[in-house]
C-alpha cells in the first residue's frame, strides 16, 4: 500500500478536495474521492486485481494512483464531473 494524493482544486469558484490512495492488496483497489465541504460529491474507484500478483506491483499501482489522481483533478477543473453528490446505497 502506498500513501495517497491530495489536492485542493478550485473549480467555479468552490474549492474541492480531491484525495486517491490505493486501498491495499486485500481489494486491490485505487480510489478517488473528491470532497465539497467535507461530503464527498463524487467517487471513482479502479480494480487492479489483474495484476496484482505482478512483480512490479509497487510501481504500477503507484504509476495508476498518480495517473488516476491527475486525470480526476482534469477532469474537475474541465468540468466533466457529475458534482451533485453520490447516491448512498443500502
Amino acid at each position: 500500500m502506498i500513501q495517497g494524493l491530495n489536492s485542493n482544486v478550485q473549480h467555479d469558484g468552490v474549492v474541492y478536495h480531491v484525495q486517491t490512495q490505493d486501498l491495499g492488496t486485500g481489494a486491490s483497489q485505487v480510489v478517488t474521492m473528491i470532497y465539497k465541504g467535507g461530503a464527498i460529491v463524487s467517487s471513482k474507484k479502479t480494480d487492479y486485481s489483474g495484476f496484482a500478483q505482478e512483480a512490479d506491483l509497487a510501481a504500477r499501482v503507484r504509476e495508476l494512483v498518480e495517473s488516476q489522481h491527475r486525470d480526476t483533478i482534469g477532469a474537475l477543473k474541465a468540468g466533466d464531473i457529475d458534482l451533485s453528490g453520490i447516491e448512498r446505497g443500502a
